[in-house]
């Protein structure tokens, strides 16, 4: 069975909403990252409050722990997406407690523009710590909440 989480859609994600509403710019939300900033330090079984100000998926600026393509999606209602975002065994073996949504610009409405293929934050969710082995695998279903 799939953890459910909750992921808040960032300033930046938000803006690209709009941006797609007035111009016709779009992007699609294709790829999914973790990283271990998620919790708090003094209690690993918190999970801290996602900032919808984050700009990356890791705070400190480091790469993500792990990168991969978001595995499938749906829609929960007329206008909530969920992503089902999956780790097999031998992947992003180490602390887990944040997964961050990434969107691609894939159409401009402007010949040649260059943000066409540019990436971004697009939604973090953040979780209490998990020491993921190389024997675990999981499956994330990730409800957005705008």
């Amino acid at each position: 069975m799939p953890f459910e989480i909750l992921a808040v859609v960032t300033n930046e994600g938000k803006a690209r909403i709009a941006e797609a509403i007035a111009t016709g710019k779009s992007f699609k939300v294709d790829h999914f990252a973790l990283t271990s900033k998620g919790h708090l330090e003094s209690d690993p079984t918190i999970a801290k409050t996602p900032d919808p100000a984050q700009t990356t998926c890791d705070p400190d600026d480091a790469p993500p722990s792990f990168y991969d393509a978001i595995d499938s999606y749906s829609y929960t209602g007329t206008f909530c997406p969920e992503f089902t975002c999956t780790v097999s065994e031998n992947e992003a073996v180490g602390r887990i407690s944040s997964l961050c949504l990434i969107g691609t610009i894939v159409y401009s409405p402007t010949p040649g523009d260059p943000e066409i293929g540019v990436t971004f934050l697009f939604a973090v969710a953040n979780m209490p710590l998990w020491i993921k082995t190389d024997l675990d695998s999981r499956d994330w279903k990730v409800t957005i909440h705008f």
